[in-house]
């Protein structure tokens, strides 16, 4: 009995930690992000904060997105330049590694080609993400966060940006901005 209760102690405790976004609780305002967030604050605005760090030795954007002044997403773009844009796709690995070391498999993980004209070359593969001829992804699922890694570009320009979703708030902006679109009609 004790130890059914202590496995499910640590359980809770396990699942908890991962209904938080970088020691955040998701759903708290702006103003305790602003208290418990250390990295340098960059922009703020009532429906955002944006800050600047260095996550898996990658230097990154920080956003917090609010919905009714709660938040309910959080998202790192990183800012890496390369003059090889396969290095892009190494980057890419190298996070995606991190996040299976803290969440496990994904649950997609997907390399999608869009158009097969560098499909051949793998030296062009970065060239290929900046043409939007090539994404990759991974998604991750808790029951309450949903996770997506992608490595994506377009008109040249390279986009490897993570997000972090709390179902629960992220539903309800979603239903708001459904009725937005609405009641413009």
């Amino acid at each position: 009995m004790k130890k059914a209760i202590f496995l499910m102690v640590l359980l809770v405790l396990a699942s908890s930690a991962f209904a938080q976004f970088r020691g955040i609780d998701w759903g708290v305002t702006i103003d305790e992000v602003k208290q418990s967030e250390t990295a340098e604050l960059l922009a703020e605005d009532p429906e955002y904060l944006v800050y600047s760090d260095t996550i898996g030795g990658l230097s990154a954007h920080v956003y917090y997105l609010f919905h009714n002044g709660k938040f309910f997403r959080g998202t790192y773009s990183f800012n890496e330049r390369h003059s090889q844009k396969n290095m892009f796709i190494d980057d890419y690995y190298k996070i995606n590694s991190l996040l299976k070391e803290k969440y496990g498999e994904p649950k997609a993980e997907k390399i999608m080609w869009l158009n097969d004209l560098y499909r051949d070359d793998k030296d062009e593969y970065g060239f290929a993400v900046s043409l939007g001829h090539l994404k990759y992804y991974s998604d991750w699922e808790t029951d309450d966060i949903t996770i997506r890694n992608i490595l994506a570009g377009d008109n040249y320009e390279i986009n490897h940006l993570i997000f972090y979703e709390y179902k629960p708030l992220s539903e309800q902006q979603s239903e708001a901005r459904k009725e937005e679109a609405k009641d413009k009609l």
